[in-house]
């Protein structure tokens, strides 16, 4: 399996779905997963991750204490376990976090107290043994 430093930037205005359907009939045999996290008005802390093609829909409350950036982590972890219990061989999982991803890709990021880095790291490494491909992506 390939890791891909896949940093797509979508911008924010009107091709921005003609950009998306490029990239889908690029990869027309991958799964596409979104992911987020968030914080609320009310200071709580979320992710979500969504995968049309497999009716996956998660999302959950985390600790407020956490950053964003650990929100968004646990979001592409998250994605991560769901495409290792679906057995899905091909995946691109697109995050709106460039900081989330470059931690995840980045071997030199070493802090070991980030068990969502470590444990995304490994879930890719086992992938990479079973031929599986993941590609991370980003979207503003």
């Amino acid at each position: 399996m390939k890791v891909y430093h896949f940093f797509t930037k979508l911008e924010k205005h009107n091709d921005n779905f003609k950009k998306f359907l490029d990239i889908k009939a690029k990869f027309h045999d991958y799964q596409i997963f979104f992911t987020d996290g968030s914080k609320g008005q009310d200071k709580e802390l979320g992710i979500g991750v969504y995968c049309l093609e497999k009716n996956i829909e998660k999302a959950y409350k985390i600790p407020g204490h956490m950053s964003i950036c650990m929100a968004e982590t646990i979001a592409i972890s998250t994605s991560l376990k769901e495409i290792d219990n679906n057995n899905i061989r091909k995946a691109l999982i697109f995050s709106d976090s460039k900081s989330a991803i470059e931690k995840i890709s980045n071997p030199r990021y070493t802090f070991k107290n980030d068990y969502m880095t470590i444990e995304s790291r490994t879930l890719i490494n086992k992938f990479k043994k079973e031929g599986k491909k993941i590609i991370l992506g980003w979207i503003t």
